[in-house]
């Protein structure tokens, strides 16, 4: 026969029920303070403005780089700008237009199905876009400096896919100089020399350390080798790099269905803060899950470049999209989720960007 509960049991049962609620809101109330109390913190560290200032920036020397959806982005960014940037940074990246403004193509052949995509399809788009002044000439590209970085442990984007970046660039007839780096077992990641996760791990902030100049070698490619390498210690001076860090106002220069964060940042190295040296401008574009959002500024601290801009006098320009209903997981439009046009200069991150890029210039 089934057992009537007594009333003293279903006390009993109450009384845990309303002290495992009581713990769980303990703890949750514990996590958003410390979120609350490290987001004080960091907001004490780094500087803020409304606007971006205007610096002396050399204009025959601007680079763009990124990773995952950021390296789509950027790919993308020089292709349409290709008669003002001079080389890019493509790390765990595919082709340009490859997900023809689909994002089931996006998920499927232009992360994880190489095959599926015809590079003859994707360099008779760019010739069209050309022709209708959606990007500019690409013959342009003939001058650019390319650096392409692919982990062969890469769950996310296949290797593959980055080939096909590969062939595209040369279909359009090639660029001045070429690195292929596809060789290092690393997981889907920003790769570093020694800060972040290990080299084979996938998670967040999505930076592993895997003992390899993946950043160094980039720069020396876009810059023709004439980098200074900063030392291991140096790349650990965060305080440095929070005092140089300067937030902004990203919605000044954005649009209504951007889908961009309202905080932008750039980081302005010491000898370029007063304008009177003329410097290099590199933009870089998060992956997703990467953005402020998600890792604050884990980002922008750890990826070994900003230690690099210091030491060389390159001011990086770090845009940020942000977490929404349309954008869960924080990516840069390289499928069309703002607008049909996101691969051109007429799509609305497109010219975000290039209005950040165009205030810090002074044009």
């Amino acid at each position: 026969k089934k057992m009537k509960t007594t009333t003293k049991e279903k006390r009993i049962r109450k009384n845990i029920y309303l002290m495992i609620i009581f713990i769980i809101l303990l703890l949750w109330n514990e996590a958003i303070n410390e979120n609350i109390k490290g987001v004080k913190a960091e907001k004490q560290k780094v500087r803020r403005t409304k606007s971006l200032p205007q610096l002396t920036i050399n204009p025959n020397t601007i680079t763009v780089s990124g990773i995952s959806s950021g390296g789509y982005m950027a790919h993308q960014f020089q292709l349409s700008h290709s008669s003002r940037i001079m080389g890019a940074g493509v790390i765990a990246g595919g082709p340009f237009y490859c997900a023809a403004g689909n994002v089931a193509t996006a998920l499927g052949p232009c992360m994880k199905y190489p095959k599926l995509i015809s590079t003859s399809v994707l360099e008779a788009f760019a010739l069209e876009a050309e022709l209708g002044g959606q990007i500019d000439p690409l013959k342009h590209l003939q001058n650019h400096k390319v650096y392409v970085y692919s982990g062969t442990k890469d769950t996310v984007v296949a290797p593959g896919v980055v080939s096909k970046l590969v062939e595209l660039y040369e279909a359009l007839g090639g660029v001045a100089r070429l690195h292929v780096d596809m060789d290092e077992p690393s997981e889907h990641a920003w790769i570093t020399q020694a800060w972040g996760n290990g080299c084979g791990v996938l998670g967040a902030p999505y930076i592993n350390a895997c003992n390899y100049p993946m950043t160094e070698k980039m720069l020396k490619t876009l810059f023709d080798d004439n980098i200074v390498v900063p030392d291991p210690a140096f790349r650990n001076n965060t305080d440095l790099f929070y005092n140089n860090l300067l937030e902004f106002d990203q919605d000044k220069y954005t649009f209504t269905f951007s889908e961009m964060n309202s905080k932008g940042f750039v980081y302005i190295p010491t000898a370029c803060q007063d304008g009177k040296n003329q410097c290099d401008l590199h933009i870089n574009f998060h992956g997703c899950h990467q953005s402020y959002d998600d890792v604050r500024l884990d980002y922008m601290l750890h990826n070994e470049l900003t230690a690099f801009a210091e030491k060389n006098n390159i001011i990086v320009l770090y845009p940020q999209t942000r977490v929404s209903l349309l954008n869960p997981k924080s990516c840069w439009d390289w499928w069309g989720y703002t607008s049909p046009v996101y691969y051109s200069k007429l799509g609305f991150q497109m010219k975000s960007v290039i209005g950040m890029m165009n205030a810090l210039m002074g044009v």
